[in-house]
């Protein structure tokens, strides 16, 4: 009988044990959230330390070369600005807001875009995005954040270094194509001109 007794103590414990870890996980995982939360919150923030200086502004065509662009901006600048487009509501111009991925974690839209389809203004849900934004904010002032980075691809030279290539011994065998793999960058917002 002390044995029975004893056995559905440490039962009761287990049980206990069990739901503490589960609130403690549920805890960590609020913490955490809240830690990216704050983090994105800070990136997006960044937009409103723009300056002539620390961007690099380029326009887009078809036959633009991204990659030196891509080169440029992640080597000196910590903006890229990509513009200027017209907004069909209110004509405003503005371009948009490129920063590098950040260090820490924080919350974004995953998307396909690349500059390839930036450049090509075939932009997906940014279009969306963009009007949305426009439309939440009557009067925008010189910077406009999104609520959250939109991610976008960009390939930079050291994007194709050795991409596909084979090697053998140290010895390089197989060119590979030096195209496919990308950079991840972030939208941030529009600045308007």
């Amino acid at each position: 009988m002390e044995l029975d007794e004893i056995n559905y103590k440490i039962d009761i414990l287990k049980n206990e044990i069990e739901s503490l870890e589960k609130e403690s996980e549920k805890i960590k995982n609020e913490q955490t959230n809240k830690e990216i939360n704050e983090n994105t919150s800070r990136y997006l923030s960044e937009i409103y330390n723009i300056t002539d200086e620390n961007s690099y502004k380029v326009r887009l065509y078809n036959d633009t070369k991204t990659t030196p662009i891509m080169d440029k901006f992640n080597e000196k600048y910590e903006y890229l600005l990509i513009g200027p487009y017209y907004s069909l509501k209110d004509f405003l111009k503005y371009s948009l807001v490129i920063m590098k991925r950040p260090q820490y974690k924080v919350n974004f839209t995953n998307s396909s875009l690349t500059m390839t389809k930036l450049k090509q203004c075939n932009w997906g849900p940014l279009n969306s995005l963009i009007s949305e934004t426009l439309n939440a904010n009557e009067n925008p002032q010189k910077v406009l954040p999104f609520k959250i980075p939109y991610s976008l691809g960009g390939q930079t030279s050291r994007n194709q270094t050795g991409y596909g290539s084979e090697y053998h011994y140290g010895e390089l065998y197989i060119q590979g194509t030096l195209y496919g793999e990308v950079t991840n960058f972030y939208i941030i917002g529009l600045i308007f001109d």
